[in-house]
């Protein structure tokens, strides 16, 4: 069955004819067949217009005015469901004619993006760090990302969004981050580019001593063996308020072959460790784990799986130049990592 041709694809036929194209030449450029084309200029010709003649049957349940009210509607909230829809529209159709005629404008179901809300402040600091570092390649590969994971056993439901294509980090296509929900597990990991070690289970409010003795015990071990000989090493930690604290600052300042980059708060997209996270995050279903330890056993063993694939790490790393770029290009704003 041929494809229908919208209104605008008609217009432009129409106007590039009478601007002096060929037929044989609006065919191949608009990718329709000469025939099409011929019989569109016909129409136009006979009648003043090319609007495509009705389809026979049925009369179709929502009116135009319908169409335009359906489309304000999402363009104005995407994560509205069809049923939301219906019911604020006081709409008389199904759920599946409003999905049909937002597919017909260009809108589809999507998972949102999930981001951290950024002020003003943020994306400059976040500027700032991306062009102090822009022409780092080599250092990243000297340097130990680190971070502290809570999971929890009651995670909300996935959300979806209906957008257009091309649009998932549009800023009102976003699903920005709020800190809730029940805590049940919490975790400290590291890696860097050469990969990572196992695990630390941390209590779930972890203090700056608590803290301070996993560094001290765990990760600067890991970075005498990964990296041995080297001078320093550079040192990424997000701007929690443990890790802010004088004690661990003064702790951090002792530590001669350490250096603690200047990290930008709400900047995940900045620490590549959160990736691994989300992988681990990604295939959890927490309807069937509802204990501590059946939580625990799963990101253990979905971290251990992790550590198997080595080049993920590198690409991780790699991936730090692209990352600082885009940022840039975003004026310190979201991106896509």
């Amino acid at each position: 069955m041929p494809r229908a041709i919208s209104q605008f694809e008609r217009g432009r036929i129409i106007a590039l004819i009478n601007s002096g194209v060929t037929q044989r030449q609006v065919s191949i450029e608009l990718n329709i067949s000469e025939r099409t084309v011929r019989r569109i200029m016909a129409r136009f010709n006979a009648e003043g217009h090319a609007k495509p003649s009705p389809i026979p049957g049925r009369p179709k349940i929502l009116t135009e005015e319908d169409n335009n009210r359906i489309l304000d509607s999402i363009q104005q909230n995407g994560f509205q469901s069809t049923r939301q829809i219906i019911s604020n529209l006081n709409i008389n159709c199904c759920e599946k004619t409003v999905q049909r005629r937002l597919r017909d404008l260009g809108y589809y179901h999507h998972i949102p993006a999930q981001k951290e809300f950024l002020t003003a402040n943020h994306k400059e600091q976040r500027m700032a760090f991306a062009l102090e570092h822009l022409g780092w390649e080599e250092e990243w590969m000297c340097t130990i990302f680190s971070d502290e994971k809570v999971f929890s056993t009651d995670e909300n439901g996935k959300i979806t969004l209906w957008r257009t294509r091309g649009m998932r980090y549009a800023q009102e296509n976003i699903r920005f981050r709020t800190r809730c929900g029940r805590i049940t597990l919490a975790f400290w990991g590291c890696m860097t580019s050469r990969g990572s070690r196992p695990l630390v289970r941390t209590t779930p409010h972890m203090n700056s001593e608590e803290y301070i003795h996993i560094l001290s015990n765990v990760m600067m071990p890991y970075v005498s063996e990964t990296f041995p000989g080297i001078t320093y090493v550079n040192f990424v930690q997000d701007n929690s308020g443990v890790h802010r604290a004088r004690i661990v600052q003064d702790w951090l300042a002792r530590q001669p072959n350490l250096r603690t980059l200047n990290y930008p708060a709400k900047s995940p997209d900045l620490n590549v460790i959160e990736n691994l996270w989300a992988k681990i995050v990604r295939e959890w279903d927490p309807q069937i784990r509802r204990t501590r330890e059946a939580l625990a056993q799963y990101v253990i063993d979905k971290w251990e799986g992790l550590r198997a694939r080595h080049a993920l790490f590198e690409n991780l790393i790699t991936s730090m130049p692209q990352r600082l770029n885009s940022v840039i290009e975003k004026n310190g704003g979201v991106t896509r990592f």
